[in-house]
């Protein structure tokens, strides 16, 4: 990224902070995106240095963003936890934040609203093919586990 960009992702970064979001690194994540700057490590490790987070889970949480809008024949929908646990822990207020994200950003994928994720104790949670984005950390973990096939799925999309 050019020295001359670098402030684009500073304003960005400090327009979230200003703005007060619960979720702050994914949205500032997908604003970058928006505006067209490349999330690589000088973005990831500036984002990082400015939420007190971890590199490796900003590279983790920009990979999951990229992945939003990157082409796939099978693309799965978009899974959103509307469970009570997720919902006591901000879900509404994700959701509200995440959704014109994603149209911004032209997500191809269709976004479906399921009863539960199973990951309770770290949401609120998006599932993007397995990998679940759960705002109680902004992390992303991996839902690798055998028996599950699909989200408790309610409601239309």
């Amino acid at each position: 990224m050019s020295d001359a960009a670098r402030p684009d992702v500073k304003g960005i970064i400090h327009r979230v902070i200003a703005e007060k979001l619960r979720f702050p690194v994914v949205i500032a994540l997908c604003r970058i995106r928006v505006g067209g700057l490349p999330l690589d490590d000088l973005t990831i490790r500036t984002v990082a240095a400015a939420f007190s987070k971890q590199p490796n889970h900003v590279a983790e949480l920009a990979d999951w963003v990229a992945s939003l809008v990157r082409p796939t024949p099978d693309a799965r929908p978009l899974y959103i936890c509307e469970s009570v646990s997720c919902c006591a822990r901000g879900a509404k207020e994700l959701h509200d934040a995440l959704l014109p994200e994603l149209e911004a950003m032209g997500c191809p994928r269709s976004v479906r609203r399921v009863h539960c994720l199973d990951q309770c104790e770290y949401g609120p949670s998006v599932d993007l093919d397995g990998r679940i984005y759960v705002g109680g950390e902004e992390c992303i973990r991996r839902d690798e586990r055998p028996w599950r096939s699909e989200p408790f799925v309610h409601g239309e999309e």
